[in-house]
């Protein structure tokens, strides 16, 4: 990746946190588990979500870079498409069922710890990766094969996406105060 890629994606990583982290602040048990409806999540149950994609895809990422790269695979989806696409909150999707939440953490002080630890790690992997990210692809649900570069992209712009429903959530009339 260009040196702007990796820089673009870093400062994206470091704001999609501090905006995450500093919607959860402070939140009391209640307002960590409301839910707008039975079907719906939590905040606490979205924070582990962003967790468990952004581990998901950084090891798949690593497994990946292990191998030779593919000469003359190239991604149809242009990047711009992911930087305008992932945020939008206007199309609803449904995560596959291995990154459900998993109630994973009995405290949230240690599920947003871990977060972060996942938040470093990954930014590490995107300043020190000397992989040619854009010779490997995987499937992306909405936008089809996408490029390890990408995949970066919407990592770094997932938790924003979610940061927008947590908003949501605390707009809620229900949400306790």
């Amino acid at each position: 990746m260009e040196e702007s890629e990796r820089q673009k994606v870093v400062d994206q990583f470091i704001a999609s946190e501090k905006h995450l982290l500093g919607l959860v602040e402070g939140l009391s048990p209640a307002q960590w588990g409301f839910q707008t409806a039975p079907d719906r999540w939590s905040i606490a149950q979205i924070v582990e979500h962003v967790m468990a994609v952004e581990a998901r895809i950084t090891g798949a990422m690593k497994k990946m870079t292990a191998q030779a790269p593919a000469e003359g695979v190239r991604s149809a989806v242009p990047d711009e498409r992911l930087w305008k696409g992932v945020p939008d909150r206007t199309t609803k999707l449904q995560a596959p069922p291995p990154v459900h939440p998993a109630g994973k953490f009995a405290e949230t002080s240690e599920m947003l710890k871990e977060f972060q630890a996942l938040r470093a790690r990954t930014i590490e992997l995107a300043l020190t990766t000397e992989a040619r990210l854009r010779h490997y692809l995987i499937p992306h649900m909405a936008f089809g094969e996408i490029d390890l570069y990408q995949w970066l992209i919407v990592l770094s712009l997932h938790g924003t996406r979610h940061a927008g429903q947590i908003a949501e959530i605390k707009a809620d009339p229900g949400f306790p105060k």
